[in-house]
């Protein structure tokens, strides 16, 4: 299972460039915020994500949970996806 974060007050439109997303290191902020907000990755497995992703950039332990993280082009923003136990 998995949860998600909003963010009401930003632009964010980006269709989803499978082939844009895994050739960029930094990952596309308006993609990341597009699969947020449409609740793109709400319900997939940890599998089914990796496979639309790719590999995270980094795997977080987070309260005994694994997590995802890409980072993002935008120095501060990153996507984590926490998965519940």
């Amino acid at each position: 299972m998995t949860s998600q974060a909003c963010f009401h007050n930003l632009n964010y439109r980006q269709k989803f460039d499978k082939e844009k997303w895994t050739r960029a290191e930094s990952k596309p902020f308006k993609m990341a915020k597009t699969l947020v907000k449409d609740s793109i990755l709400i319900g997939q497995s940890r599998k089914q994500i990796i496979e639309m992703l790719g590999s995270s950039t980094d795997t977080l332990q987070y309260e005994k949970n694994d997590n995802l993280q890409y980072f993002t082009d935008q120095d501060t923003w990153e996507l984590i996806i926490r998965f519940k136990g």
